[in-house]
C-alpha cells in the first residue's frame, strides 16, 4: 500500500498512516506479534488478572483496546482526533484526546498503562514516564515498547516523527529514574533486525525522493505472513523466559511500588 506523505519533523506520527494501520493491524504479523507480546507479559506479571482500568496511551486505531477488554475496563488516549475516530469504528471505548505529558486521570486511578512505540515521539520522555507513574495505582504495571539503537536512525524515524531511539540499558535507567521497578526488559523483533536494516539502507542509498511515497509496512502473502507469525511465536518463548540479546525494538515492564513526590 502506498500513499502520498510528507516527512514529519514535528515529533508527531504521520497521520496518513492511520488508514494503513486500521486496515493491516488485525492480521499483519508485526502488529499481531506486538499485541501478543503485551498480553503475554500481562499474563505473567499482573498480580490479579481481571478488573481495573487499562489505559492504552497512543491508542492509534484501537485494536490494542479490544485486546485489553479481556482484562478490565479499556481506555484509550491519543493526541490526534483522527486516531480516535478510527477507534470508534472498532467499537465503544472510553476515549480521550490528550497529550501523554498531561493525562486527564486522577492519581493512582489506573491499573495498567500500555505505551507501545510512543515514548520516542515525546519532547520529554522523563516527564511522560512520571505521568504514567502518577496515574498508576500502587502495584500497577507499565508495558512499554520503543525502537532500538540510536545508530539505526533512518528516514523511517523521520517519517514517523521520532525524537530518539533507545537501548535496553537506557530505557531501564530511565524507568528507574522515574519511579519504576523494572520487572522485565529485553530487545524484541530480533528476527527482522538485519532485513530491516538492509532495506532501509538500500532505500536511503536510492535517494530521499524514493521513500517519500512509501511505507516500510509492505503487503505480505498469506503463507509468508503465517511463517513470520510462527517465527515470532518462537521468539516470544525466548523473550519471556530469557530475554533477547538484540533486536529492532526494546520492550519492558515496570511496576509502581511507591508514589513519587511531585517535581
Amino acid at each position: 500500500m502506498k500513499e502520498t506523505i510528507q516527512i514529519n519533523q514535528s515529533g508527531k506520527m504521520r497521520q496518513d498512516l492511520y488508514q494503513e494501520l486500521f486496515e493491516m493491524e488485525k492480521d499483519y504479523w508485526w502488529h499481531r506479534a506486538k499485541r501478543s507480546n503485551v498480553k503475554s507479559l500481562l499474563n505473567k506479571y499482573l498480580d490479579k488478572k481481571e478488573g481495573g482500568k487499562f489505559l492504552d496511551v497512543g491508542c492509534g486505531t484501537g485494536l490494542m483496546l479490544e485486546e485489553l477488554k479481556d482484562y478490565g475496563e479499556s481506555i484509550g488516549v491519543d493526541l490526534f482526533q483522527e486516531a480516535l475516530n478510527f477507534c470508534r469504528k472498532r467499537g465503544s471505548f472510553e476515549l480521550y484526546k490528550a497529550d501523554a505529558h498531561n493525562l486527564p486521570f486522577e492519581d493512582g486511578s489506573i491499573k495498567v498503562v500500555t505505551a507501545l512505540d510512543i515514548l520516542e515521539h515525546t519532547d520529554d520522555d522523563g516527564k511522560v514516564l512520571r505521568e504514567f507513574q502518577r496515574v498508576l495505582a500502587l502495584g500497577g504495571l507499565l508495558v512499554i515498547t520503543v525502537p532500538a539503537y540510536q545508530r539505526l536512525w533512518s528516514y523511517w524515524d523521520e517519517i514517523l516523527g521520532h525524537k530518539r531511539r533507545y537501548s535496553v540499558s537506557s530505557l531501564v535507567d530511565l524507568l528507574k529514574e522515574n519511579g519504576f521497578k523494572v520487572e522485565k526488559s529485553s530487545y524484541a523483533n530480533l528476527s527482522i533486525l538485519l532485513p530491516s536494516v538492509l532495506v532501509r539502507k538500500a532505500k536511503a542509498l536510492a535517494g530521499r525522493d524514493s521513500f517519500k511515497t512509501s511505507s516500510d509496512f509492505f503487503s505480505t502473502p498469506k503463507p509468508l505472513n503465517y511463517l513470520l507469525t510462527r517465527i515470532y511465536d518462537l521468539e516470544r518463548f525466548f523473550l519471556l523466559r530469557f530475554g533477547l540479546p538484540f533486536g529492532l525494538s526494546v520492550i519492558a515492564v515496570g511496576r509502581k511500588e511507591k508514589q513519587l513526590c511531585q517535581r
